[in-house]
């Protein structure tokens, strides 16, 4: 006997090896605790807290059936679930209920049950429910990412699992202190966004009372940084609790910033103009003969979407202020359909934007050759399909002096456990246009904001705007054309549009009180402006053309349309210059700017609300300084 205990004590057996782990020993999987997101400024978006998963050792119950009737009443849950997984003596761990809070958990413990314990474990939640739902995500019951960033990051977030050996005495009893499995649990990494968690709230809160106001069927929104692309906001609504995601169904879990594709209508036209004045086929001053409303192609015709909108002649910047579609058709042909082909391609809307979250669509554009019509279609935004990041990332590449840049959600990357740092750099994909054609283009968009442009509702006091109103009929899912009465209104602009802080895009889907965009987005862009503004703390300026324009340019003339070459100085007509100082009294800034437009004065504001006083005062001689102080007062 002495020497069979000794060979199996001081030998390897691997068969007795396999049953003294069977019976003494249990591998537990430990879940990480999974990283958090948060927002730019480190305010919690998604974050991981500690909640207590029962387990049973059903061989040491002594009373299954009585525990079982226990545990049914106290969760609310059928008898037989439970009693047919602790009646079996042969099982040595099931899960009764997972992810416990610590008031249940003390109530349960109070029980003293043996064979029933505890395990920590870790749960997700978002503490602001529905904000940002489609760019976080949500994750499953095994807390894994099933959606959103918290899929796209899955093994960021999730880190490295780590698996236990439960310990078990010479009866089978778990070896535990206190009900509870301790272990040093390992940290998945923190996820920091460049969105901007006080600006997402005001988003997707104005998209909502856009929704019910016009009793619209959807909206959405995204606001960039023009300078790098780091997406701000992202939005769409109807929108869901991220914390029931994996029970939510249907079209309010779509990103439709980045999954819908479809046809945005006139904000296409500033590309169609930015690719002729890059290619020399015009200047913002050529005049183009719009045909009284009217232009016919064969027999097809093209109509401005204003009936009242039956002008004779307009030049090329009045023909982006005034939303013709006339006009932008002609610049069009006198492009060919290669050139424009070749403009949508560089801006980027025959490809994905690369913006680091999954299922981006890459829009629908045909290659050419075009008929005649449909370049025409094509340059005012028909036939033309694209998503709502591709639109706001090439305004972006207008608004930032010619660059068009990737797109990008996460700012860095923090490895906890390594105590790394990983920061997203801003990438540009390539210039699409040079700086003085990007001006022009700056100047020519804030006309649409200005008084008689379409896109006037979205102006802000104080704020130079610049953007374009876009009215898209609804293609029909089902079949060819357009469904009757559908539209999708939307409005794409900077702000302050002669130094750009906020690129931003609304589009409200099928509106039923009203659908021009004039009406619809714009209003809702500029509400969204405004909170950006004054959120950021800046200050109204003064624009003159000398903001944004520093040079005329010259460029040959284009063939078979009327060319009146002027300086761009005199684009616009400019008062007599100043002498004395005007009767301000009572006005507002913005009708402060109008009265000043054009002129050469060193204009000084402090406060807020309307003029109260100037200095000089009214009537009184300018300096040779020409500076004049202003002060609002509420």
């Amino acid at each position: 006997m002495l020497v069979r205990g000794a060979y199996l004590q001081l030998l390897p057996n691997p068969k007795l090896e396999k049953i003294k782990t069977r019976q003494f020993s249990k591998i537990v999987q430990l879940s990480s605790r999974r990283g958090d997101i948060l927002d730019r400024s480190g305010q919690e978006m998604a974050i991981s807290v500690t909640t207590y998963s029962l387990f049973a050792d059903p061989k040491i119950i002594k009373d299954p059936y009585s525990t079982a009737k226990r545990l049914s009443r106290f969760f609310d849950i059928p008898f037989k679930s439970i009693y047919s997984k602790i009646k079996n003596k042969k099982r040595r761990f099931v899960w009764i209920q997972r992810r416990l809070d610590e008031k249940t958990y003390k109530k349960i413990q109070k029980w003293d049950i043996r064979g029933l314990a505890f395990k920590e474990e870790f749960s997700r939640v978002y503490p602001h429910t529905q904000l940002a739902a489609h760019t976080l995500g949500f994750v499953g019951n095994e807390q894994q990412g099933l959606s959103g960033l918290e899929r796209e990051y899955q093994s960021v977030l999730s880190g490295d699992g780590k698996r236990i050996h439960v310990q078990r005495d010479a009866r089978g009893r778990p070896l535990v202190e206190d009900g509870h499995i301790f272990a040093q649990t390992p940290e998945g990494s923190d996820i920091y966004l460049t969105i901007d968690k006080e600006l997402q709230f005001w988003v997707e809160k104005e998209l909502r009372q856009a929704v019910e106001k016009h009793q619209a069927k959807a909206a959405w929104a995204v606001v960039l940084n023009p300078e790098n692309s780091e997406i701000l906001s992202m939005a769409s609504y109807p929108v869901f609790d991220a914390n029931k995601g994996a029970r939510s169904k249907g079209s309010k879990m779509r990103n439709k910033v980045i999954h819908d594709v479809y046809e945005v209508g006139s904000v296409m036209k500033a590309f169609t103009i930015a690719g002729a004045l890059k290619h020399n086929v015009v200047e913002p001053n050529t005049k183009i003969n719009t045909e009284n409303g009217v232009f016919r192609i064969g027999k097809r015709k093209i109509t401005e979407a204003d009936s009242k909108h039956n002008f004779k002649e307009l030049t090329v910047s009045e023909v982006l202020s005034y939303s013709s579609n006339v006009g932008t058709s002609k610049i069009a042909l006198l492009m060919t359909d290669s050139v424009l082909y070749q403009t949508l391609q560089e801006f980027g809307f025959t490809e994905k934007t690369g913006v680091d979250l999954s299922g981006e669509g890459k829009g629908l554009l045909s290659k050419p050759p075009w008929r005649d019509h449909l370049t025409a279609n094509i340059s005012f935004g028909q036939g033309v399909a694209v998503t709502a990041l591709q639109l706001a990332n090439a305004y972006a590449a207008i608004a930032n002096g010619g660059v068009l840049h990737q797109p990008y959600l996460i700012k860095e990357i923090r490895d906890i456990d390594k105590g790394e740092v990983i920061r997203t750099e801003k990438k540009a994909i390539r210039r699409v246009l040079s700086e003085g054609n990007a001006k022009l283009m700056k100047m020519m968009l804030s006309q649409v904001v200005a008084e008689g442009g379409s896109g006037y509702t979205a102006r802000i006091d104080g704020f130079p705007v610049a953007g374009k109103t876009g009215t898209a009929q609804r293609v029909n899912p089902d079949g060819r054309g357009y469904l009757k009465g559908a539209y999708i209104s939307n409005f794409v602009g900077f702000v302050p549009a002669n130094d750009p802080q906020y690129v931003i895009y609304v589009a409200i889907d099928t509106p039923k009180n009203g659908y021009y965009a004039t009406t619809v987005a714009a209003p809702v862009f500029r509400n969204i402006a405004h909170f950006a503004l004054r959120k950021q703390g800046a200050t109204p300026v003064y624009m003159s053309d000398g903001n944004i324009i520093k040079s005329s340019r010259e460029t040959a003339e284009p063939k078979d349309i009327a060319v009146k070459k002027v300086n761009l100085n005199t684009w616009k007509a400019v008062a007599e210059p100043l002498q004395k100082v005007p009767s301000l009294k009572g006005l507002t800034l913005s009708e402060v700017l109008r009265t000043l437009h054009g002129q050469d004065v060193d204009l000084h504001i402090q406060g807020r609300g309307k003029v109260a006083k100037s200095q000089p005062g009214a009537g009184e001689l300018l300096g040779k300084n020409r500076k004049l102080k202003l002060r609002l007062s509420e």
